[in-house]
């Protein structure tokens, strides 16, 4: 049978797709796959929007907590709405601000499905104010007291100190904080006081000498293991990197030698930075094995800022 040509826009010949059975025995003709388009996918209707759902869910493994603040102003009447925004955007902390809640009132009473409340009332009666902690199920959730002491007179500050373990593994300290709109200065100056003495109750390490803590632990473990050996390695005294004869000594000489830097940033290494923090210590502290170090670097450290401050 004679086979006609057709010729498309670009100027070849071609034969037309087959119309006939195909070579097992198939009766639909064949379809000839078009340049430049997807060949049809085999997916079921509706496939798209299950994985555009799954690639925005968290997954269950996750190690990452979702942490989020509300000033919620009375949250008897909107626990509905708050259940739903709990559970539509998978939070596993919510700290809550004038929840306006009466000490006399029972937990039966704010019920938050899937979730436990931890609560702070305003111990004034009047209904006003307070704050909360709504905990997902599953997360370790400790509340922290205060000392009646702790508190500054003329403080109106409001706060929930709880101790937060996701898992076995990790632990940190979170802080629902509130303060009524007051703007005296002596009111600014009663209110941050009083955050600043339960900062201090907490025996709390400040971030700046967090990191030093740290970075002096690690400091000391290379010293005493040599592990890693290119941290290690970049380490010397003083007499080491002067290359003193043994029989000519000083004090200084059993320190740690800090690299010279211009800039800021390269102050801020950590084989700049460890060194000096390591030689400010007292002298008998670098000599303690790595778990005393750690217990009196604390200690030390707390000291210092307490008086500081």
């Amino acid at each position: 049978m004679p086979v006609k040509l057709t010729r498309p826009e670009h100027g070849r010949l071609v034969p037309p797709p087959p119309t006939g059975p195909t070579a097992d025995g198939d009766p639909r003709p064949r379809r000839r796959a078009r340049r430049g388009r997807r060949a049809p996918s085999a997916r079921k209707r509706g496939s798209k929007g299950a994985k555009h759902r799954e690639r925005h869910q968290r997954p269950a493994d996750s190690v990452s907590l979702v942490i989020g603040t509300l000033n919620v102003q009375s949250v008897k009447p909107k626990l509905l709405e708050l259940s739903t925004l709990l559970h539509g955007h998978n939070h596993d902390l919510m700290c809550l601000t004038e929840t306006w809640l009466r000490p006399t009132t029972p937990n039966r009473l704010v019920v938050l499905p899937g979730y436990q409340l931890l609560r702070a009332d305003r111990s004034d009666g009047r209904g006003y104010g307070g704050v909360a902690l709504a905990t997902r199920d599953g997360v370790s959730v400790s509340p922290i007291k205060m000392p009646a002491d702790a508190s500054c007179p003329g403080s109106r500050l409001e706060t929930l100190w709880t101790l937060v373990k996701p898992d076995s593994r990790r632990q940190f300290v979170l802080c629902t904080v509130y303060r009524p709109p007051r703007h005296t200065v002596a009111d600014l100056t009663a209110d941050f006081t009083d955050l600043q003495a339960q900062l201090q109750h907490l025996r709390w390490l400040s971030a700046e000498n967090l990191v030093t803590y740290h970075s002096l632990c690690l400091l000391h473990k290379v010293r005493c293991h040599a592990e890693p050996e290119l941290l290690a390695g970049s380490l010397a005294t003083v007499a080491e990197a002067r290359g003193r004869d043994a029989a000519v000594s000083t004090r200084q000489d059993t320190l740690l030698h800090v690299p010279r830097s211009r800039t800021e940033m390269g102050k801020r290494r950590f084989t700049c930075r460890a060194p000096a923090a390591l030689n400010s210590l007292p002298s008998d502290l670098p000599r303690l094995p790595p778990g005393a170090f750690g217990q009196r670097l604390r200690r030390h450290l707390l000291e210092e800022q307490n008086t500081s401050n």
